[in-house]
Formats: structure tokens, sequence, C-alpha cells
């Protein structure tokens, strides 16, 4: 799985902070990046000031005085609000933590949140997880968060395609796969994150996509180069589609030949593994026949006994982002790292940590001895030629087995 971004130069900005000096410094350093910055004052007409402003984004202080960030983000989902919320506070981490994860419970597109004092570096670095140009120099942007672009329509135009983004193996360096990840290619709106167009998971739209992704992810790992043969390919699906036959089937006329190639990986989140259990066992072990691997994706989001997974024939347990991204930092993440590691390891499957973007973020999945890691510290997700291309690079560059940062 993967965050979805949202913000580009011009878009509007609004931060709301009870410190006159706190709100003015971040609404220049917002608008030194290129965006529409506007400061107010948590007062009674804030909530009217962001009907009229209508943000793109929302710069939040936690305390505001006679109110406080909860109360902001209470409204804000009441309004169906679909731009991103960036929290900022001096509070400490776990409770800034807590805060971003309510809001996320509530449909809100939460950010990495910042520690006050704010540096304007490190304020470039969290916008440029939502504004910084993907391959191909085309910005990820989404000018119209509320407008939902037809998948069907999407299909029959050619629109959608594949990009990839590196696992690494963190004890050798060398990239062993990488997640498949669906955009689409729009000829007005520019490149568009699944977060616009991926249809309901019981719809025919949402099965015809993910043949799309099934076949696209075949013909690519072919047109692999042979020392990359063993590069596996993850793709994320549904419980209730890997339930039909249809699903099998698509799976055995793409990949015909499963035991010529190491084999494809289903992600399937925590909280549909753990909702049935035992469809989730039965899929594991129909598709395991076809040399296809089952991944337990954003582990730790959910609320699952661990005790279930134990007769779950699954390959793969991979973290969920939020206790990855800022480990360096946070120990009670840290405990949570380690503790998912050594639950891996206990059932015989891989670990693999998601949301590494950073070298201290690396250095604690190195340290609690994570088989594989994925995130912005590596590469970002990029077409299948630019990521094919890599592998070539890093094949001849000296030294490429040594674990180190790809720029995207």
């Amino acid at each position: 799985m993967e965050p979805v971004g949202g913000i580009g130069p011009g878009q509007r900005v609004v931060v709301i902070d009870d410190d006159p000096w706190v709100r003015e410094t971040l609404v220049q350093m917002t608008a030194r990046l290129g965006l529409d910055a506007h400061g107010v004052v948590p007062d009674e007409r804030v909530f009217d000031q962001l009907r009229d402003l209508t943000p793109d984004l929302v710069v939040l202080d936690l305390s505001l005085g006679r109110s406080d960030a909860v109360q902001v983000l209470n409204h804000l989902a009441l309004q169906n609000f679909s731009g991103l919320v960036l929290l900022v506070s001096g509070i400490d981490p776990q409770t800034l933590d807590n805060v971003r994860a309510m809001g996320a419970r509530r449909g809100l597109r939460m950010m990495s949140p910042l520690r006050k004092p704010v540096r304007s570096a490190d304020l470039a670095r969290v916008l440029s997880e939502a504004t910084e140009p993907e391959a191909g120099g085309l910005a990820v942007l989404d000018a119209q968060p509320t407008r939902r672009v037809n998948v069907a329509h999407a299909l029959a135009q050619g629109w959608l395609e594949l990009w990839y983004q590196p696992k690494i193996c963190v004890p050798t360096g060398k990239v062993v796969g990488a997640e498949a990840l669906i955009r689409m290619r729009h000829p007005e709106l520019g490149i568009i994150p699944p977060v616009s167009f991926v249809p309901a998971s019981g719809s025919t739209a949402y099965e015809d996509m993910t043949q799309f992704v099934i076949e696209t992810a075949s013909r690519h790992h072919r047109d692999l180069p042979i020392f990359a043969q063993g590069v596996k390919f993850s793709i994320n699906a549904s419980i209730a589609l890997m339930q039909k036959s249809t699903f099998v089937d698509m799976i055995r006329d793409a990949w015909p030949n499963p035991f010529a190639h190491p084999g494809l990986i289903i992600e399937v989140t925590e909280d549909e593994v753990v909702s049935d259990i035992l469809a989730a066992h039965e899929v594991a072990t129909q598709l395991k026949l076809h040399n296809v691997e089952l991944s337990i994706d954003d582990f730790g989001s959910g609320y699952s006994s661990f005790s279930r997974f134990r007769e779950l024939p699954f390959a793969e347990l991979k973290l969920d982002r939020s206790f990855v991204t800022g480990a360096g930092s946070d120990l009670r993440k840290r405990a949570v790292c380690r503790a998912a590691s050594a639950l891996a390891h206990s059932f015989h499957v891989r670990s693999v940590a998601e949301g590494v973007e950073s070298a201290e973020d690396l250095a604690v999945i190195r340290d609690c001895q994570f088989d594989e890691a994925q995130g912005y510290y590596f590469a970002r997700p990029v077409p299948f030629d630019a990521f094919r291309t890599s592998l070539v690079d890093a094949f001849n560059r000296p030294g490429s087995g040594d674990l180190k940062r790809h720029p995207a």
C-alpha cells in the first residue's frame, strides 16, 4: 500500500495556530514554497473561514487556546474535507501520532506530523511527499479531489499503467522485489493517484482493473533482464475478489508456467484477513498451488489476535508504514518494529518494513532484523521502463550490493 498525495504549486493552504508569530512564520514558509498561504485565527469564525477559503491543505496546531485540533478534525470530517491535513506541535510525539491517527480514522488524509519549532527544510520535505514530480516530469496532483474518474472508461482508453516501487533486501542491499502500483495517465489531468479512481472492491470494474494489473505485471516480468528474473512482483487485491473462481483463472492465464519464475505476491490488508480468517486461509492455500504467495499488508493497523495467523499459510508480514516512518526518534515505534519482525520470524515468514523514509528509519529496521524494506528513502514508484533501467544501472554499478539511497 502507499500514501496519497495532492498538493502542488499555487494550491491553497490554511494555517491554524493561536500563536500569531508562529502562524505568520508558517504562512511565510509555505508561501515561499509556491503555495497560496493564509493564516486563520482559531476563534469562533474559524469554521466559516475554512468554508470560505476552501483549502487544499490545512496546517493545524494541536492546542488552539479555547479550542483544540480534535474539534477542527471533527469539523473537517463532517464537511467531507478531501484535502490534506498537516499537524504541527511541540507536544510529545506519542500524542501527536495519536491525534494524527484520530484524523485518519475519521477518513481525513493526514500527512506525517512535524514537531515545533518547524524548520523550512522539514516543511519542504513533508510537502514534497505530495508535490514532488515522479518519473516523466508529471506531478501527482489531484486538482479536483472530489472528482472520481471512471475506471472502466480509463481501461477502454488505455490510460491505466503500472508503476513499481522496489523492495530491498536489508542484509544485501539488492532489489529482490517490487510492488506494482496502479496509476492513471489522464490526457487532461496528468498522473492521477489511485484514491481518485479505484472502484469498490466488490464491483465489476474492480475485477476488470485487477485483471489488467495481473496481465500487465506478467508482461512486465517477462520483460525483465535475465539477471533480474528472480525479482518478485507484488500486487494488491481484495479477499472478496480472490474468493471468486475467476481470480485463479486470471492468474493461470497470465502466468501459465508459474514454477518457471519466482511467482507473484498478493497483498491483502490485515483487516480483510481478520474479518474472514477462514476465507483467507482457503484463498492462500489455493494460491500456493500456483506458486503465488500471500502477504499480510498494513500489519499493525488493525486489532487482530496474533494467534489467528498461526495456521494461515502466508509468506510475508508487511508492517504498516505508520510504525516505520520516524521510528528512529520514537521509542514506541521502535518497539513495535522489533515485535513485528520477531513475530514474522516466529511464523517463519519474511518481515517487510514499509515506509522507510530516512537513514534513521533504516538503522532501526536493520537493528530489528527485518528481511526487506520499501520506501521513499530508496526510491519512489516509477513506470516500468524506468524501473527496468534502474535494475540495469544497479547491476552495472560497482558495489551495487551496498544498501544506499537511490533517487527516484
